[in-house]
Formats: structure tokens, C-alpha cells, sequence
């Protein structure tokens, strides 16, 4: 996850990547793809990640029930977010699936959003052979991963406002995931209003606090 201390000066000359996660329950909103487009509009070299919604679900539940090994149950769930990309790339022919940093560059300069099949990147990309395959690592966490490996910035589109208290929302790898301290962005795309909220990791234990000054308006849904 990137930062501005952390970035190069070289970074620093062009807009950097942003992992924009699109939370997979969020699928299930019938006007999906207008609210994400709105969001995408405010947002430069966008890469959508989409989480693994109902079917990563399913598979939890059929985990607990003993069905399947870790490993089987978390390449499972992952695969859960690619099914999902690919039906988010297919709604609209502004999005394009993609399964590479390199393919991400070549669809934006397309004047396209990448989507990106997070299966076909992470089985071949040893730099995330160390991602634990557990529960406690859930889509925020990957994204994360992906964030803090393409020096790109992160922006969390979720179902509730970040609220006092930002990590109940998240799975419990999310600060293990970043590494070092910084922000994100955080969208509630349920929101009628949509607001952009900053959000300070401070890596103090699991300490994630949404900071005081950090909302700005992104655009609205349409909505009266």
C-alpha cells in the first residue's frame, strides 16, 4: 500500500496505479456498474479488484463444515473473486479483464478499466506465494498485497461507512497485509451521497483510524 513517504521520485512524475476493491456483495446492487462508473470517474489509473461476495461465502460455510483443506478452501475463495471479476468485465464494454501489472498499463492507455483476475496473478507471481491461506485473509487483504507489491495506492469501496472504529470491517490480516503505516480511501457505494473517506493505518497492534479530516465528496448515486 502505498504512501507519499514512500514513494520514489520517480513515482512521484506520473499518476500511480489505484486498487480500487470492489467489495463482491456489492454485485447484488441493481445499479452496480453506474454507482462503480461514478466512482471510477473521480479516480486516475484505476484497477478494479472485485471480492468474492456470495460464492466466497458459500465456500466458508462448506469449510466449516469440513469439506475441504485450507489450501482447497482458500483457492476456492479466490477463485470466487476472479468468477466475479469476469462477470463484472463482461457488464460493460468499458472494462476489460486482465491478469497482469503490464496488461493493467496497455487497457488504461485504451481508455478502459482494467479488472483483474486475481487467480491467474497470484498463482503466477511468487512475490504472493507468502499470503497465508486462511480465513483471516479475506479480498481487503489480498488487495492489499497487490497494493504494497505494484506501489500503487488503495481505495476500499464497502457496504457501511468506515465508522469510529474501521477495522471491524476488515479481516483480521489487513495490517499484516500493509507492512508500514499509511492510508486509503473508503467508499460506501451503498451511500446515496458518496463520500470518500481517508483512512490512517497506524500499525500500532491492529490500530486503523479514520481521520478527522479525510471526507471529501466524490459524487452522488442519482438519488432523491
Amino acid at each position: 500500500m502505498n504512501t507519499p513517504s514512500t514513494r520514489s521520485s520517480t513515482d512521484s512524475q506520473t499518476t500511480p496505479l489505484k486498487i480500487v476493491k470492489l467489495g463482491g456483495s456489492l454485485l447484488g446492487l441493481p445499479d452496480c456498474v453506474e454507482r462503480l462508473t461514478n466512482v471510477l470517474s473521480t479516480q486516475s489509473n484505476a484497477v478494479v479488484v472485485v471480492g468474492g461476495g456470495r460464492a466466497a461465502d458459500r465456500v466458508r460455510r462448506w469449510d466449516e463444515s469440513g469439506l475441504f483443506s485450507s489450501h482447497e478452501a482458500h483457492w476456492m475463495a479466490i477463485a470466487a473473486m476472479s468468477f466475479n471479476s469476469l462477470q463484472l468485465a463482461e457488464s460493460s464494454d468499458r472494462f476489460q479483464l486482465v491478469t497482469s501489472r503490464e496488461e493493467c498499463a496497455n487497457i488504461t492507455c485504451q481508455q478502459m478499466t482494467p479488472v483483474l483476475d486475481v487467480m491467474s496473478l497470484l498463482r503466477t507471481n511468487a512475490a504472493f506465494s507468502t499470503i497465508p491461506e486462511s480465513w483471516d485473509v479475506t479480498s481487503d487483504s489480498i488487495c492489499v498485497f497487490i497494493a504494497r507489491e505494484w506501489n500503487a495506492d488503495l481505495c476500499l469501496l464497502k457496504s457501511v461507512d468506515p465508522g469510529p472504529d474501521p477495522a471491524k470491517h476488515l479481516d483480521h490480516f489487513f495490517c499484516d497485509a500493509a507492512g508500514s503505516p499509511g492510508r486509503f480511501d473508503w467508499i460506501n457505494l451503498r451511500s446515496d451521497t458518496l463520500k470518500s473517506h481517508v483512512v490512517r493505518l497506524n500499525l500500532d497492534g491492529s490500530n486503523i483510524q479514520k481521520t478527522g479530516y479525510g471526507e471529501t465528496d466524490v459524487g452522488d448515486n442519482g438519488q432523491t
